[in-house]
């Protein structure tokens, strides 16, 4: 499924500024072209997660640019959900997965759930709410 812009600064609660001031941070998400960018369901994830963490827990965007390669690489083979609960740990100088009941006793800023985020993400999908339908992927 691809999503429009409009779709995805709905589903994330975010601006059309901001989407465009995080695109210059956040590699994944920039586009190779001036041309009206759609969005994959890993890219909506991955906005949504980040956020969630800056607008819950206070965090800021230069702390996902270094790792935004890894992030979005990591959300992509957690979708479809894999069934075990994952958690993206941001520490200091970083960020990674684990699962949910392996927790580290690391130094960690925070920790961002992802199935919540999913879940957030199908309830917006499958309300009525009135929304332009996803572009599907297709063969040609």
């Amino acid at each position: 499924m691809l999503f429009q812009p409009a779709q995805v600064l709905e589903i994330a609660g975010i601006s059309k500024d901001t989407l465009r001031h995080w695109k210059r941070f956040i590699g994944p998400i920039s586009g190779v072209d001036g041309r009206r960018r759609q969005y994959t369901l890993t890219d909506l994830v991955g906005i949504c997660m980040i956020a969630r963490a800056i607008q819950d827990l206070g965090l800021q965007i230069s702390q996902f640019s270094d790792h935004a390669d890894e992030l979005f690489h990591e959300l992509t083979s957690q979708l479809p959900p894999s069934g075990v609960p994952r958690v993206l740990c941001v520490v200091p100088n970083g960020m990674f997965f684990v699962d949910a009941g392996e927790l580290p006793d690391a130094d960690v800023l925070a920790y961002i759930k992802i199935s919540p985020v999913i879940d957030s993400i199908l309830s917006i999908l499958r309300s009525e709410t009135p929304m332009s339908p996803p572009q599907f992927e297709l063969p040609f």
